[in-house]
């Protein structure tokens, strides 16, 4: 979870709950019961935060430098590769 935001550089929260969809689920029909007035009551009342993933940013940078080289040369590889993956006999 660390890499992930460390490469977009964005928090990554990680929930409680391992089965977010279940509680989405859950969340909409307490909303469609009328236990919750609204959605953002009945994500406050059942979402609950585990922690949370800071991006280290000198980390970003790095990635960011990364996939610039990366995406350089995968575009001079672009020809070649094309070649590389014809049929050997047609």
């Amino acid at each position: 979870v660390q890499l992930s935001a460390d490469i977009l550089g964005l928090p990554f929260v990680r929930l409680q709950v391992h089965e977010a969809g279940s509680l989405g689920a859950a969340i909409l029909a307490g909303v469609g019961a009328g236990r919750f007035g609204a959605l953002r009551e009945g994500i406050r009342a059942m979402v609950h935060r585990k922690d949370c993933f800071e991006p280290n940013l000198a980390r970003k940078r790095l990635y960011d430098e990364r996939f610039a080289r990366y995406r350089t040369l995968a575009s001079c590889m672009e020809n070649a590769m094309r070649e590389w993956n014809k049929p050997l006999m047609g």
